[in-house]
């Protein structure tokens, strides 16, 4: 886990903000390894709920990644550098391309067996995987496959079961607190 963790951590800072090193990797080997990362999470929160801390980090660092290379930067400083532009000097975003990648290796699916696991537990997984979800809305096939595959009901169902874990800590701290 960590060392992918790493790796993960890499690509988001490598491209965050920078259009031509996210066409640099929109290669298929970098979105395997993603993929790669997300199914192993999801199947190991799939059989235990409780599984390790880390396997939510590395959750979470492949939902920044997704992001990212889906997210058209078209307003910062790099997203005219080098690549980034056609011969007529147009901005050019690797996203739609992205998307229909990951599209087609079952990114949908993936998310929503992670929704259905930890990420209904962790605040933070699913922020991210909420960002995920909008950055792959892009298109409207990759919208159809989250309306088909139930992933807007199971992300409904997952911010609920989220708010009633916290509004049953938050009264059973304020009843420890009127005891005490």
């Amino acid at each position: 886990v960590g060392n992918r963790l790493l790796w993960l951590q890499l690509i988001y800072q490598i491209c965050r903000g920078h259009e031509p090193n996210k066409k640099q990797c929109n290669s298929k080997p970098i979105l395997q390894v993603l993929m790669e990362s997300l199914q192993k999470c999801a199947e190991e929160t799939a059989e235990d709920q409780s599984s390790h801390p880390d396997v939510s980090s590395l959750a979470e660092a492949a939902c920044r990644v997704v992001t990212v290379l889906c997210r058209f930067d078209d307003f910062s400083q790099h997203a005219t550098d080098g690549q980034a532009t056609d011969s007529t000097g147009m901005v050019v975003s690797s996203a739609h391309s992205t998307v229909t990648t990951l599209g087609n290796m079952g990114v949908v699916n993936t998310l929503n067996t992670l929704l259905q696991g930890k990420a209904q537990n962790s605040q933070q997984l699913l922020l991210a995987t909420l960002q995920t979800l909008r950055s792959l809305a892009i298109q409207d096939e990759m919208v159809q496959r989250m309306v088909g595959a139930g992933l807007l009901d199971g992300l409904q169902s997952a911010f609920q079961h989220y708010c009633e874990r916290v509004m049953d800590k938050n009264s059973k701290e304020k009843e420890t607190a009127a005891h005490n």
